[in-house]
């Protein structure tokens, strides 16, 4: 689950997006190529940057349905760097879409 090929990509933009405007934060810019996976990272750094900031119940509710494990956030939450948490949540987040796209990919081809 390491590199991702293009249709990788759109489908774990995708599901950030859906996730976020579930909970009315602002999705990906509609754009007409692919994005990168750098470039969802910077978006979601800023927007955690943002929500930890000015609206931290919203984050949170992001982190509960983008399913982050527990253990996991607590740690990262109960440390000392806190300058470093938005980067952290980001790539949480991006492993735990590119799990959600591996497991479905197992599904779909019956694997399951």
């Amino acid at each position: 689950m390491s590199k991702e090929n293009n249709n990788d990509i759109k489908e774990i933009a995708e599901f950030i997006s859906g996730d976020m405007n579930k909970i009315g934060i602002e999705n990906l810019p509609a754009k007409d190529e692919l994005y990168s996976i750098e470039e969802i990272k910077k978006f979601l750094i800023s927007k955690i940057s943002y929500l930890l900031d000015h609206d931290y119940e919203k984050l949170v509710n992001a982190l509960y349905r983008i399913d982050l494990n527990e253990l996991k956030l607590h740690d990262l939450f109960s440390g000392s760097n806190r300058d470093s948490i938005p980067e952290v949540l980001a790539d949480m987040i991006l492993e735990r879409q590119r799990e959600k796209l591996y497991w479905r990919k197992k599904y779909r081809e019956g694997e399951l």
